[in-house]
C-alpha cells in the first residue's frame, strides 16, 4: 500500500484512531500518551535512520545504524504484520525489543544513553497481539513531514482529549506561542539556555532551531569552503560549524521536567531532532538542590512553568515562600538567570505566567514584583487573550520579559536605593491567530503548513509585538523626552518606576493606560475613590430571607430557585451557617466574584433586608460621589466593563474578581446630569426588552397546540412516509473553517430552526462527503439528548455544503404524501414532545430514540391543501415570534450604542 503523507493539521484525526485501537485493549486513558508515544518514536526514529542509510548508499559511503537490524522498528514490525511472527506470539516480542532497548550499548562512538532512559523501568500494559499488529499497521502507513515537532504534536493531541474530560491536569504549549517568545528571547550563539518545566521540550527544542540556523548563516558567512579540521571528540575530527552545533547541544541547552511520563516524552523529542546530547534531567526545579544547581548560571531562560496551590510544601527555601506553583517558579526563573556581562547581549528571561502574579496583592507576591523591578529590568508586559490554553484552561496569562544587570549596575543600584526597572512597555495581544473556542481553530491559516511561523500568515498581534518589541528595545538604547510613534495607549503603553511604585508595586496593565478623550472628556475616577467595600457578617444570627444573583434577573430570593444550596442538606446545616453570611439592604451592589464575568451582579433599590452568600462581594456608593446608581449598574453590565473584568481577573482554574481587583479598575463618569439622561434613554430600551421577553415567552410557552392538527385524518407511521433515512457521522469535527461545516444536536434550536452560531468543521474524503452531504429538503432528527430536548427536528434548507453528526438522524419523505414543513411543526408540536417524554422518563442522563422508535411514530396526515393551510399558519405564528426578538435584539444594540457613543466614545 502506497503511504500516504500527513500533515501537521490532519496529524490529530491519525492519531485519534489509533488511540482509538489502545482503547480496544482496555487501556485506561491517561495510558494511551505514553503506550502511543513509545511506537510512534520507534517508527519515527527508524524512518529517520532508513533516510540517512539511503543518503550513504547513494553517496558511496559506509552506513552505521545506530539500532541493530533486529530492533529496527520495520523489521520486527512487518514481520508481525505479515504474520511471519505468530499474532499470539506480538506481545512477547515487542516486550523483548523494549527490554532489550533498557540495556543497549554504545558503539561506534554512538550513544545510545538516552534509548537506555527511555525504556528503562518502562511499565508493560498492552495485553492483545491483535491490538499490537493493527497497531502497526497504522504506524507503518503513516509518514511524516519531517521539520514537526510531531512527538509535541502528539502529546497536544492526547491531552486535547483528556483536557476536554478533565482527566489530566498539565497543559501543553501551544506551538505558536512558544515561536513568539523565543523570537522576543532571540537566544544566541555560545549562550547557556534554560527550561526549569520543559514538558516535552518545546522551548528548548525551537531555542535549538534558531541558534541552530544562526550557526549555519554564520558559517556560510565566514568559512564557506572551509572544512579543516578543529576539534575532536572521540578520535573524530570536525569543522568549526560541526564544533559549535555540538556545543549547542551538549552544553547549551538545558531543561528540567519532573513528571516522568512527559520527560520521557521530551527525551523522544530530543532524539528526534538529532540532540541526543542536551542536558534533559527528569527532576524538581523547586527542590533545594535545584536552587544551587541552576543559580546564575543562564544567559536565557524560557518557560511556561505550572499553576496554582501545591498540594504539599517545598523543601527548598525561597526568599518568599507561597504555596503556589507560579510564585516559586517565578522566584526560581530569576535566580537562574545570571548576572549580564558588560558589551555582551543583557541575561534574559521570558516566561509566560499566570495574570495574578501581575496584581494578587498579598504581601508574598508584592514583594516577588517588588524584588523583579529592583534587582532586574522588566521591560515588556504582553497581555495574551483570555483562552489560549484552551481546552484544558480558560486562565488569563501574561508574557513578560525581564533582564538582569551587570554586577556594576547592580551594585550603583544598590548605592543609589533605587530600582533597574525604568519603564515597562505593555502590549495588549487581542488575538494570537487561533479562535479561542476549545477547538482553537487557526484564523486565516494561520501557522500552518510545512514550515509554519508566527509572520507569514500573520498570527494575529504577535508579529506586530515582536516589532514593537524590537523598536521599544532601540529607543531605550537612545531615549528622547517624546515617546515613540507606537505608543498608541490603546494597545501600546507605557509606565515609568515611579507611576507603579505610587501604586504599590501593582503590575495590572489597565492602571497605566493613558486613556485620552475626543469630543467628550469625561472624567475617568477609579472605582476604589468612589465606592466602599460593605461586608457585614449575620453574627446576631438574624433570621433573613436569603438572596441570590443571576444575569438576567439581578437579585433574587434564592429559596424559589436554589433551595438546596441554601440550606444545605437540612435547616440546621443553614442555621449553624447563619452566622458566616452577609447582610444586604437598599442601596447594595451584589456580585458572584466567579460569575461577574458574564454579567452577574445586582442592585438592592428597595427597602429589603437580607443575606447573601458569604463568597459574594457587596459594595456601596460613597457618599457625595455624584454617581447615579442605574448608570453604573448599566456600565457594571456593559461589554466595555466586561472586558475590564477579563484584564482584570485572577485565579488558577476559575477567574475570580476581588473587590481589590474591582477597586483598580478605572472608568468614565459624566456629570451625574448627563448620566440621568443617559438612565432615562436606557430605561426605554430596557423597558422594550422586558416586554419582547414577556410576548416571546407567552409564544413559547403556548408552543405548537394539539388541537392545531385535530380533524377526521388518517393516523400513519411515519415509516410509511420516508423514503431514505441515515444516521450521521461519528469521527470528531476537529477540522478547521476551510473544511467541511457539520450539523451537530446544538445546531437545531428547541423550536426547529437551524442555529449557526457553533458550527463545527471535519476533514473528509471524497467518498465520505458524498455519503453524508445534505440536500435541500432533508429532515434533522436529533435522537439523543437530554430526555427534554430529544426529538428536536428542523428542515435542511440552507446553501453551501453541509454534512451532519451521529447523534442526527437524516430522513427523506414522499413529497406526494406530505409536505416536509408541515411534518417538521408536527415532530416539535406539543403532542410529539409529550409523547417523547413518555418513552424517556425511566431514563437517567441522555436519553435515546433509534430509527425504528422514530418510524413508528404516528402523524396525522391531511390532505396536501390542509398541511399546506397549517403550514401557512404556524408560519405566521412563528415569524412573529423571529420580529420579537429581533426588536429585543435591537434594542439591546441600541443600549450597546448609546453607551459606546455617549460614555466611551474616543
Amino acid at each position: 500500500m502506497a503511504n500516504k503523507k500527513i500533515d501537521f493539521y490532519q496529524l490529530g484525526n491519525k492519531l485519534r484512531n489509533i488511540a482509538n485501537i489502545l482503547r480496544d485493549d482496555t487501556l485506561k486513558t491517561t495510558e494511551y500518551l505514553e503506550e502511543f508515544s513509545y511506537f510512534l518514536f520507534l517508527k519515527l526514529f527508524d524512518d529517520q535512520e532508513r533516510q540517512k542509510e539511503e543518503l550513504a548508499r547513494l553517496d558511496g559511503r559506509e552506513f552505521i545504524s545506530a539500532l541493530p537490524e533486529e530492533l529496527r522498528f520495520h523489521t520486527w514490525a512487518k514481520k508481525i504484520i505479515n504474520n511471519e511472527i505468530d499474532v499470539t506470539q506480538a506481545v512477547k516480542v515487542v516486550q523483548d525489543v523494549f527490554q532489550k532497548l533498557a540495556k543497549i550499548e554504545d558503539h561506534d562512538g554512538i550513544d545510545l544513553s538516552l534509548f537506555r532512559k527511555l525504556f528503562k523501568n518502562h511499565i508493560w500494559r498492552i495485553k492483545y497481539g491483535p491490538t499490537i499488529r493493527e497497531l502497526l499497521k497504522q504506524l507503518v502507513d503513516l509518514e511524516l513531514e519531517k521539520n514537526f515537532d510531531v512527538m509535541g504534536r502528539a502529546y497536544e493531541f492526547v491531552v486535547q482529549e483528556l483536557g476536554e474530560q478533565k482527566q489530566y491536569g498539565q497543559y501543553f504549549t501551544p506551538r505558536h506561542i512558544i515561536h513568539f517568545m523565543v523570537e522576543l528571547a532571540d537566544p544566541e550563539i555560545g549562550e547557556m539556555i534554560y527550561d526549569p518545566a520543559a514538558g516535552t521540550g518545546g522551548f528548548i527544542l525551537r531555542a535549538y532551531e534558531i541558534v541552530k540556523k544562526k550557526i549555519d548563516e554564520q558559517v556560510e558567512k565566514s568559512f564557506t569552503g572551509v572544512k579543516e579540521p578543529t576539534a575532536v571528540y572521540g578520535n573524530v575530527a570536525y569543522d568549526r560549524g560541526e564544533k559549535l552545533i555540538r556545543d549547542l547541544k551538549e552544553k547549551h541547552l538545558w531543561a528540567v521536567e519532573k513528571a516522568p511520563d512527559v520527560f520521557k516524552l521530551a527525551m523522544m523529542n530530543m532524539i528526534l531532532h538529532n540532540d541526543g546530547k542536551s542536558n534533559l534531567y527528569e527532576s524538581d526545579s523547586l527542590d533545594n538542590r535545584a536552587q544551587q544547581e541552576h543559580k546564575e548560571k543562564y544567559d536565557v531562560v524560557l518557560s511556561n512553568p505550572p499553576y496554582g496551590p501545591l498540594t504539599q510544601s517545598r523543601t527548598a527555601t525561597f526568599t518568599f515562600h507561597v504555596k503556589r506553583f507560579e510564585a516559586l517558579f517565578f522566584q526560581h526563573i530569576m535566580n537562574a538567570l545570571k548576572y549580564s556581562e558588560p558589551e555582551k547581549k543583557p541575561s534574559r528571561a521570558v516566561v509566560i505566567i499566570l495574570d495574578k502574579i501581575l496584581f494578587d496583592n498579598t504581601k508574598a507576591f508584592k514583594n516577588i514584583r517588588k524584588k523583579l523591578l529592583r534587582e532586574y529590568n522588566l521591560k515588556a508586559v504582553f497581555s495574551m487573550p483570555a483562552g489560549i490554553f484552551q481546552p484544558y484552561s480558560g486562565v488569563k496569562t501574561t508574557v513578560m520579559y525581564f533582564e538582569r544587570p551587570t554586577k556594576e549596575e547592580w551594585k550603583k543600584i544598590k548605592d543609589e536605593n533605587s530600582f533597574a526597572t525604568k519603564k515597562v512597555l505593555f502590549f495588549d495581544i487581542k488575538s494570537d491567530g487561533f479562535t479561542l473556542s476549545t477547538q482553537r481553530r487557526p484564523i486565516n491559516s494561520a501557522f500552518q503548513g510545512e514550515n509554519p511561523n508566527i509572520y507569514e500568515p500573520p498570527c494575529g498581534d504577535l508579529p506586530k509585538a515582536v516589532e514593537v518589541f524590537k523598536k521599544w528595545n532601540e529607543w531605550l538604547e537612545n531615549p528622547s523626552g517624546k515617546l515613540p510613534d507606537f505608543v498608541d495607549n490603546k494597545q501600546v503603553w507605557i509606565a515609568d518606576i515611579e507611576e507603579i511604585k505610587e501604586k504599590d508595586f501593582n503590575l495590572n496593565p489597565g492602571l497605566y493606560r493613558k486613556v485620552e478623550r475626543g469630543k467628550v472628556k469625561w472624567e475617568w475616577v477609579r472605582l476604589g475613590d468612589v465606592l466602599e467595600n460593605y461586608s457585614i457578617r449575620n453574627k446576631e444570627k438574624e433570621n433573613l430571607p436569603v438572596y441570590s444573583i443571576t444575569k438576567e434577573q439581578g437579585i433574587i430570593l434564592a429559596e424559589d430557585f436554589f433551595k438546596e444550596n441554601v440550606y444545605g442538606k437540612n435547616k440546621d446545616t443553614y442555621e449553624r451557617n447563619l452566622s458566616n453570611y452577609k447582610i444586604i439592604e437598599k442601596g447594595c451592589f451584589v456580585y458572584n466574584p466567579y460569575r461577574v464575568n458574564i454579567g452577574s451582579i445586582g442592585y438592592v433599590n428597595k427597602n429589603i433586608r437580607g443575606l447573601v452568600s458569604p463568597a459574594y462581594v457587596i459594595f456601596k456608593i460613597k457618599e457625595n460621589s455624584n454617581i447615579n446608581d442605574k448608570f453604573l449598574l448599566n456600565l457594571f453590565k456593559s461589554e466595555w466593563f466586561l472586558n475590564k473584568i477579563k484584564e482584570s481577573t485572577s485565579g488558577s482554574i476559575r477567574d475570580s474578581l476581588s473587590y481589590n481587583l474591582l477597586s483598580d479598575i478605572v472608568i468614565p463618569l459624566p456629570p451625574l446630569g448627563v448620566q440621568q439622561q443617559i438612565v432615562e434613554r436606557l430605561d426605554k430600551q430596557q423597558a422594550v426588552i422586558e416586554k419582547a421577553k414577556e410576548m416571546e415567552k407567552a409564544i413559547i410557552d403556548t408552543g405548537i397546540d394539539d388541537a392545531i392538527f385535530e380533524g377526521d385524518w388518517e393516523w400513519v407511521e411515519l415509516g410509511e412516509l420516508i423514503t431514505y433515512s441515515q444516521y450521521g457521522l461519528s469521527s470528531k469535527a476537529d477540522g478547521s473553517e476551510k473544511d467541511i461545516p457539520i450539523l451537530g444536536m446544538n445546531n437545531i434550536t428547541y423550536r426547529g430552526n437551524i442555529d449557526l452560531s457553533s458550527l463545527k468543521f471535519i476533514k473528509l474524503n471524497e467518498k465520505e462527503l458524498n455519503k453524508y452531504k445534505l440536500q435541500k429538503g432533508d429532515i434533522l432528527f436529533n435522537r439523543t439528548n437530554s430526555k427534554e430536548l430529544v426529538g428536536k427536528t428542523c428542515l435542511f434548507n440552507l446553501e453551501g455544503v453541509y454534512v451532519f453528526a451521529s447523534y442526527l438522524i437524516r430522513f427523506r419523505v414522499d413529497n406526494n404524501k406530505v409536505i416536509p414543513n408541515y411534518l417538521v411543526y408536527f415532530m416539535n408540536s406539543n403532542y410529539i414532545k409529550n409523547y417523547l417524554q413518555s418513552l424517556c422518563r425511566a431514563i437517567i442522563g441522555q436519553a435515546n430514540i433509534n430509527l425504528e422508535e422514530l418510524k413508528n411514530i404516528k402523524i396525522p396526515l391531511p390532505p396536501l391543501e390542509k398541511q399546506q393551510e397549517i403550514v401557512v399558519f404556524l408560519d405566521t405564528q412563528f415569524k412573529t415570534l423571529e420580529h420579537i426578538r429581533k426588536l429585543k435584539e435591537n434594542a439591546e444594540k441600541t443600549i450597546k450604542l448609546i453607551l459606546e457613543k455617549e460614555v466611551f466614545a474616543e
